[in-house]
Protein backbone atom coordinates (compact mmCIF):
# COMPACT_ATOMS: atom_id res chain seq x y z
CA UNK A 1 0.00 0.00 0.00
CA UNK A 2 1.35 3.82 -0.24
CA UNK A 3 2.03 5.36 2.38
CA UNK A 4 0.30 8.17 3.61
CA UNK A 5 2.48 11.31 4.55
CA UNK A 6 1.98 14.17 6.89
CA UNK A 7 2.44 17.44 5.23
CA UNK A 8 2.93 19.93 8.59
CA UNK A 9 2.72 23.25 6.37
CA UNK A 10 -1.11 22.67 6.21
CA UNK A 11 -1.49 19.66 9.05
CA UNK A 12 -1.22 20.28 12.75
CA UNK A 13 -0.26 24.38 11.90
CA UNK A 14 -2.30 25.24 15.58
CA UNK A 15 1.24 23.82 16.66
CA UNK A 16 4.98 25.77 15.95
CA UNK A 17 6.75 24.21 13.32
CA UNK A 18 8.89 22.04 15.78
CA UNK A 19 5.93 21.05 17.50
CA UNK A 20 4.68 19.47 13.99
CA UNK A 21 6.28 16.27 13.74
CA UNK A 22 5.42 15.12 17.09
CA UNK A 23 2.23 15.64 16.46
CA UNK A 24 2.03 14.01 13.15
CA UNK A 25 3.74 10.85 14.90
CA UNK A 26 1.52 10.77 17.65
CA UNK A 27 -1.71 11.26 15.13
CA UNK A 28 -0.31 7.53 13.44
CA UNK A 29 2.16 8.65 10.64
CA UNK A 30 6.05 7.77 10.44
CA UNK A 31 6.84 10.62 7.81
CA UNK A 32 6.60 13.86 6.69
CA UNK A 33 6.52 16.62 4.12
CA UNK A 34 7.06 20.59 4.10
CA UNK A 35 8.13 22.78 2.14
CA UNK A 36 11.73 23.37 4.36
CA UNK A 37 12.65 25.15 7.31
CA UNK A 38 15.66 27.45 5.76
CA UNK A 39 15.69 29.99 8.37
CA UNK A 40 17.06 27.03 10.64
CA UNK A 41 20.33 25.28 10.63
CA UNK A 42 19.64 21.58 8.83
CA UNK A 43 20.67 19.96 11.50
CA UNK A 44 18.48 21.67 13.79
CA UNK A 45 15.56 20.52 11.75
CA UNK A 46 16.90 16.90 11.32
CA UNK A 47 16.70 16.91 15.39
CA UNK A 48 12.93 18.14 15.26
CA UNK A 49 12.62 14.73 13.23
CA UNK A 50 14.44 12.58 14.96
CA UNK A 51 13.12 13.23 17.86
CA UNK A 52 10.02 12.40 17.01
CA UNK A 53 10.44 9.46 14.91
CA UNK A 54 9.71 10.69 11.96
CA UNK A 55 11.10 10.45 8.62
CA UNK A 56 11.24 13.36 5.91
CA UNK A 57 9.82 12.16 2.62
CA UNK A 58 9.62 15.71 0.86
CA UNK A 59 11.08 19.34 0.73
CA UNK A 60 10.53 22.29 -1.68
CA UNK A 61 13.58 24.09 -3.20
CA UNK A 62 13.23 27.80 -1.51
CA UNK A 63 10.75 30.09 -2.83
CA UNK A 64 12.98 33.34 -3.54
CA UNK A 65 11.78 36.32 -1.78
CA UNK A 66 8.05 34.78 -1.16
CA UNK A 67 6.85 38.26 0.06
CA UNK A 68 7.85 40.16 -3.10
CA UNK A 69 5.69 37.41 -4.61
CA UNK A 70 8.37 34.53 -5.56
CA UNK A 71 6.87 31.16 -5.81
CA UNK A 72 9.78 29.18 -6.62
CA UNK A 73 12.88 30.38 -9.16
CA UNK A 74 13.45 27.22 -11.47
CA UNK A 75 11.73 29.00 -14.70
CA UNK A 76 12.35 32.52 -13.81
CA UNK A 77 14.81 34.22 -16.72
CA UNK A 78 17.30 35.79 -15.24
CA UNK A 79 17.93 34.45 -11.95
CA UNK A 80 19.99 31.20 -12.60
CA UNK A 81 22.42 32.02 -9.99
CA UNK A 82 19.47 32.30 -7.05
CA UNK A 83 17.63 29.07 -8.32
CA UNK A 84 20.84 27.17 -8.18
CA UNK A 85 22.10 28.68 -4.80
CA UNK A 86 18.76 27.66 -3.33
CA UNK A 87 18.64 24.37 -4.92
CA UNK A 88 21.83 24.14 -2.67
CA UNK A 89 20.34 25.05 0.00
CA UNK A 90 17.38 22.48 -0.18
CA UNK A 91 20.20 19.30 -1.19
CA UNK A 92 21.82 20.75 2.18
CA UNK A 93 18.62 20.50 4.27
CA UNK A 94 17.49 17.07 2.31
CA UNK A 95 21.05 15.63 3.27
CA UNK A 96 21.08 16.66 6.96
CA UNK A 97 17.17 14.70 7.28
CA UNK A 98 17.69 11.69 5.53
CA UNK A 99 14.90 13.13 3.31
CA UNK A 100 15.23 11.56 -0.37
CA UNK A 101 13.21 13.82 -2.59
CA UNK A 102 13.01 17.62 -3.56
CA UNK A 103 9.95 19.29 -4.96
CA UNK A 104 11.70 22.14 -7.55
CA UNK A 105 9.24 24.31 -7.63
CA UNK A 106 9.18 26.26 -10.99
CA UNK A 107 7.95 29.77 -9.81
CA UNK A 108 6.33 32.72 -11.28
CA UNK A 109 6.72 33.04 -15.12
CA UNK A 110 4.80 33.25 -18.78
CA UNK A 111 4.68 30.24 -20.43
CA UNK A 112 7.35 31.35 -23.37
CA UNK A 113 10.17 29.94 -24.66
CA UNK A 114 12.93 31.16 -22.96
CA UNK A 115 10.84 30.48 -19.13
CA UNK A 116 10.93 26.95 -20.79
CA UNK A 117 14.73 27.20 -21.65
CA UNK A 118 15.58 28.32 -18.30
CA UNK A 119 13.31 25.83 -16.83
CA UNK A 120 14.61 23.10 -18.33
CA UNK A 121 18.44 23.76 -17.71
CA UNK A 122 17.67 24.29 -14.06
CA UNK A 123 16.41 20.77 -13.52
CA UNK A 124 18.81 19.11 -15.26
CA UNK A 125 21.23 20.75 -13.74
CA UNK A 126 19.85 19.92 -10.16
CA UNK A 127 19.39 16.14 -11.27
CA UNK A 128 22.58 16.27 -12.37
CA UNK A 129 24.01 17.87 -8.87
CA UNK A 130 22.36 14.84 -7.04
CA UNK A 131 21.97 11.49 -9.10
CA UNK A 132 21.18 9.74 -6.11
CA UNK A 133 18.27 12.27 -5.12
CA UNK A 134 14.67 12.55 -6.87
CA UNK A 135 13.21 15.38 -7.68
CA UNK A 136 9.80 16.31 -8.79
CA UNK A 137 7.81 18.56 -10.75
CA UNK A 138 4.35 20.16 -9.62
CA UNK A 139 1.67 21.48 -11.48
CA UNK A 140 -0.04 24.51 -9.60
CA UNK A 141 -3.71 25.19 -10.46
CA UNK A 142 -3.54 29.16 -11.39
CA UNK A 143 -6.86 29.30 -8.23
CA UNK A 144 -4.42 28.60 -5.33
CA UNK A 145 -1.17 30.40 -7.26
CA UNK A 146 -2.11 32.84 -9.82
CA UNK A 147 1.30 33.32 -12.24
CA UNK A 148 2.55 30.13 -11.70
CA UNK A 149 4.70 28.54 -14.59
CA UNK A 150 3.43 24.77 -14.51
CA UNK A 151 -0.10 24.31 -14.07
CA UNK A 152 -1.44 20.82 -16.30
CA UNK A 153 0.44 17.55 -16.09
CA UNK A 154 0.24 18.44 -20.27
CA UNK A 155 2.60 20.95 -19.46
CA UNK A 156 4.88 18.79 -17.57
CA UNK A 157 5.14 15.63 -19.91
CA UNK A 158 7.15 17.47 -22.85
CA UNK A 159 9.58 19.59 -19.98
CA UNK A 160 9.87 15.67 -18.33
CA UNK A 161 10.50 14.76 -21.66
CA UNK A 162 13.23 16.98 -22.95
CA UNK A 163 14.83 17.00 -19.77
CA UNK A 164 15.41 13.27 -19.66
CA UNK A 165 16.98 12.63 -16.24
CA UNK A 166 16.16 9.32 -14.67
CA UNK A 167 15.71 11.00 -11.21
CA UNK A 168 13.14 13.77 -12.23
CA UNK A 169 9.80 12.83 -12.60
CA UNK A 170 6.13 14.16 -12.23
CA UNK A 171 4.65 15.65 -8.66
CA UNK A 172 0.90 14.43 -8.95
CA UNK A 173 -1.33 16.81 -6.54
CA UNK A 174 -5.26 15.74 -6.84
CA UNK A 175 -6.55 18.83 -5.65
CA UNK A 176 -4.64 20.64 -8.55
CA UNK A 177 -5.14 18.44 -11.18
CA UNK A 178 -8.90 18.15 -10.79
CA UNK A 179 -9.17 22.11 -10.77
CA UNK A 180 -7.37 22.38 -13.93
CA UNK A 181 -8.00 19.07 -15.73
CA UNK A 182 -10.10 16.93 -14.42
CA UNK A 183 -10.36 12.96 -14.30
CA UNK A 184 -8.10 12.53 -11.47
CA UNK A 185 -8.26 8.51 -12.04
CA UNK A 186 -7.70 8.66 -15.87
CA UNK A 187 -4.81 10.69 -15.75
CA UNK A 188 -3.56 8.91 -12.82
CA UNK A 189 -3.54 5.80 -14.75
CA UNK A 190 -1.86 7.55 -17.80
CA UNK A 191 0.91 9.04 -15.96
CA UNK A 192 1.79 6.38 -13.63
CA UNK A 193 5.03 5.75 -15.22
CA UNK A 194 6.10 9.43 -14.37
CA UNK A 195 4.40 9.74 -10.94
CA UNK A 196 7.37 10.00 -8.02
CA UNK A 197 5.10 11.31 -5.49
CA UNK A 198 1.51 12.13 -4.56
CA UNK A 199 -0.48 14.46 -3.26
CA UNK A 200 -4.39 14.94 -1.86
CA UNK A 201 -6.86 17.16 -0.98
CA UNK A 202 -10.30 18.16 -1.78
CA UNK A 203 -11.87 20.75 -3.82
CA UNK A 204 -13.68 23.10 -3.61
CA UNK A 205 -12.24 23.76 -0.55
CA UNK A 206 -9.09 22.09 -0.30
CA UNK A 207 -10.58 20.01 2.46
CA UNK A 208 -9.56 16.61 4.36
CA UNK A 209 -11.27 13.13 2.39
CA UNK A 210 -15.14 13.23 2.51
CA UNK A 211 -15.30 16.44 2.49
CA UNK A 212 -15.55 17.59 -1.22
CA UNK A 213 -16.63 16.50 -4.64
CA UNK A 214 -13.19 13.91 -5.02
CA UNK A 215 -13.61 10.32 -3.57
CA UNK A 216 -10.08 10.30 -2.37
CA UNK A 217 -10.03 6.97 0.18
CA UNK A 218 -11.34 4.95 -3.53
CA UNK A 219 -8.70 7.03 -5.02
CA UNK A 220 -5.79 6.26 -2.68
CA UNK A 221 -7.30 2.73 -2.83
CA UNK A 222 -7.45 2.78 -6.51
CA UNK A 223 -3.84 4.02 -6.88
CA UNK A 224 -2.86 1.27 -4.63
CA UNK A 225 -4.20 -1.20 -7.13
CA UNK A 226 -2.69 0.16 -9.91
CA UNK A 227 0.79 -0.25 -8.56
CA UNK A 228 1.66 2.83 -7.09
CA UNK A 229 4.37 2.34 -4.82
CA UNK A 230 5.17 5.48 -3.66
CA UNK A 231 4.06 8.11 -0.72
CA UNK A 232 0.90 9.76 -0.54
CA UNK A 233 1.32 13.26 0.89
CA UNK A 234 -1.99 14.73 2.88
CA UNK A 235 -1.78 18.44 1.93
CA UNK A 236 -4.97 19.66 2.99
CA UNK A 237 -6.52 22.58 5.06
CA UNK A 238 -8.71 20.66 7.52
CA UNK A 239 -11.51 22.15 7.68
CA UNK A 240 -12.69 20.85 11.68
CA UNK A 241 -11.58 23.06 14.97
CA UNK A 242 -8.14 20.90 15.12
CA UNK A 243 -6.38 18.83 12.52
CA UNK A 244 -6.77 15.63 14.67
CA UNK A 245 -10.59 15.87 14.48
CA UNK A 246 -10.15 15.81 10.38
CA UNK A 247 -8.10 12.60 10.53
CA UNK A 248 -11.56 10.21 11.07
CA UNK A 249 -11.54 9.47 7.41
CA UNK A 250 -7.99 7.10 7.68
CA UNK A 251 -9.98 3.82 8.57
CA UNK A 252 -8.13 1.33 10.11
CA UNK A 253 -7.76 -0.35 6.54
CA UNK A 254 -5.78 3.04 5.51
CA UNK A 255 -4.02 3.44 8.87
CA UNK A 256 -1.83 0.33 7.55
CA UNK A 257 -0.25 2.91 5.12
CA UNK A 258 1.57 4.88 7.65
CA UNK A 259 3.06 1.49 9.06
Amino acid sequence: MPRLVANIGFLFTELPLPARFAAAAAAGFTEVEFVGAYDENPDTVARWARDAGVAVTLINTPFGDAVAGDRGLAAVPGREAEFRDGALKALDHAAACGCPMVHCMAGVAPRDEAAEAVYRANLAWIADQAPGMGFTIEPISRASMPGYYLNRTDQAVPTLDAVARPNLGLQFDCYHVQLEEGDVHGRFRRLLPRIRHVQIANPPGRHEPGAGELDLVWLIGEFDRLGYQGRIGCEYRPSTTTTSESLAWMQPSLIKCNR
